[in-house]
């Protein structure tokens, strides 16, 4: 497992992450949000789901991985302001 740097983010940073996440490409926003490891995780099931997606294969781990990056987007902005 890689170490995961748990750094205070700012409420906007975590606000941005959040909607790169939901709206980019899931795993950006939690990058930008300090949460690397958790990031690169995101996008790999995100890209390798991508191709799959054409033979309706790939379709739930879009979904997954789009899910995954709200959550983890949600949080960033829950710890932000806490």
């Amino acid at each position: 497992s890689l170490p995961e740097t748990r750094e205070r983010v700012s409420p906007a940073r975590a606000t941005a992450a959040l909607f790169v996440n939901a709206l980019v490409c899931p795993g950006i926003g939690s990058m930008v949000g300090g949460r690397n490891a958790v990031g690169v995780a995101q996008m790999s099931l995100f890209m390798v789901g991508l191709p799959l997606a054409v033979v309706n294969v790939g379709l739930p781990l879009l979904a997954a991985a789009w899910a995954w990056g709200i959550f983890s987007g949600a949080k960033l902005v829950s710890e932000a302001s806490e």
